[in-house]
């Protein structure tokens, strides 16, 4: 066989896909970093012959999970003291915690922060990472130090930069998007790829928001943007520019299906019509809602309408699964229905997910298929009761979440083994972190 190929056998594989399917005592092959073949193993270790194998002793494997919204940067503040701050409001979260912290961070920072992060994202079994960066005090050049932490890592991520008006560098993020968005398009690592990134409408000027539509447009990339977090966005937007906020962004050019509007919880049904006109896709990131204590995003209106909507984390964590699971949890408690939440939770997590990706980098990942990306976790399960393709999501929200990931691959290449980083020192990523983490603190006081 050619070189890279990788045989993942003896275990239980539920493929995902438009056709999903369980096949027990299956095995996927993959060649050069894409799955050439899924079926039974007794099968394909005919194909693959001499090739690598990597046994996953009898449990599960299927894709690994893609988290739509992250923030890398915001690692740092776990732990972190901060005696006397008592928000009443979002606005005051913002300024208090979050303005301070993306202010005080430095390059090293930014990617020991990264780094120690991805390894636990990757540990969640998330292959896949969409980030949001926001570090107002070091821009320039910062998406190299994000972008370094994937590529030691291995995992696929999107990257970008908020570009904001609230410190008077919004022309300086600018820059540093497009700087990164050229830089990649001679660049060989088809795992890192960029987006235009805009922190909210609440801190973008006109100039600034026409100087991301421009970028997007040239670079033929989509635009990440936090919308309608909390109600002072929409309020804010409807003072100071006489429309409420997709109205404006719709205006602006910045829609498309290859933009990502994180929150939208407090969109009404005309901002809903334009997100489906546009195809514009929505993040829902349930866990950051309720720990901010904005409001819950209608996810079953927006669905209704037709909108793509894809689920994150906000920063909160990397465990998809159990975002999931928060996120229909909170959609039944909001609308007192039992009946409801359930399945949209575990469309946004195995469908709509792998969907954004495809959309915004052009790469197939959340199937294991034939031509797919070669993205696959072994998650230590062992299902107590049948597993079949109807009945997935069941042991995804109920089981799935609480066994540990075994062995992640990532374009053919095995990130994760027995439970380990591959490649890696662990231990030496954890330690610089917390030491990276104690100066920081010491800075923020």
């Amino acid at each position: 066989m050619a070189s890279g190929t990788l045989l993942i056998e003896n275990g239980t594989v539920w493929t995902a896909g438009k056709t999903p399917r369980v096949i027990r005592d299956g095995a996927v092959l993959i060649e050069d970093g894409v799955i050439r073949s899924v079926g039974p193993a007794s099968v394909l270790r005919k194909k693959a012959r001499s090739a690598p194998t990597l046994s996953a002793d009898g449990k599960l494997v299927m894709p690994g999970f893609v988290c739509a919204h992250h923030h890398l940067y915001s690692t740092f503040a776990r732990g972190m003291a901060s005696p006397g701050f008592r928000p009443r409001n979002f606005l005051e979260i913002l300024k208090g915690l979050w303005w301070k912290l993306d202010k005080t961070l430095t390059p090293e920072d930014v990617y020991w922060s990264s780094l120690s992060v991805l390894a636990e994202a990757l540990r969640c079994g998330t292959t896949t990472v969409i980030d949001h960066h926001e570090s107002q005090g070091a821009q320039e050049g910062v998406l190299d130090h994000i972008a370094k932490a994937v590529e030691r890592v291995g995992m696929r991520a999107s990257l970008t930069l908020g570009v904001s008006d609230r410190y008077g560098k919004g022309r300086e993020g600018l820059r540093e998007n497009e700087r990164f968005l050229r830089k990649l398009r001679g660049s060989k690592n088809d795992l890192v790829s960029g987006m235009v990134g805009l922190h909210a409408s609440f801190t973008v000027n006109d100039d600034t928001l026409e100087g991301c539509a421009d970028l997007s447009r040239r670079f033929d990339a989509g635009v990440h943007v936090h919308v309608a977090e909390d109600a002072m966005d929409e309020s804010h937007s409807v003072r100071r520019y006489g429309r409420r906020i997709v109205h404006r962004f719709d205006r602006a050019g910045i829609l498309s299906p290859k933009t990502i509007l994180v929150h939208c919880v407090h969109v009404d049904r005309s901002e809903r019509e334009i997100l489906k006109r546009t195809g514009t896709n929505v993040v829902h990131n349930p866990e950051s809602n309720m720990n901010n204590a904005v409001g819950a995003a209608d996810i079953l209106a927006l669905v209704r309408h037709g909108v793509r909507v894809g689920l994150g984390t906000d920063g909160m964590s990397s465990h998809m699964p159990l975002q999931a699971r928060a996120a229909y949890l909170l959609q039944r408690h909001v609308h007192r229905d039992p009946a409801v939440g359930f399945a949209e939770a575990v469309r946004m997590l195995i469908e709509t997910n792998p969907g954004i990706v495809r959309r915004v980098t052009g790469t197939r990942v959340g199937e294991l298929t034939a031509g797919a990306a070669g993205d696959v976790i072994v998650v230590d399960y062992d299902p107590p009761t049948p597993l079949a393709p109807g009945n997935f999501g069941g042991h995804l929200m109920f089981g799935v979440p609480y066994r540990p990931v075994r062995s992640a691959v990532i374009g053919g290449r095995v990130r994760l083994r027995a439970g380990r980083l591959a490649g890696t020192d662990e231990q030496e990523i954890f330690r610089r972190s917390r030491e990276a983490a104690e100066r920081f603190w010491k800075r923020m006081r």
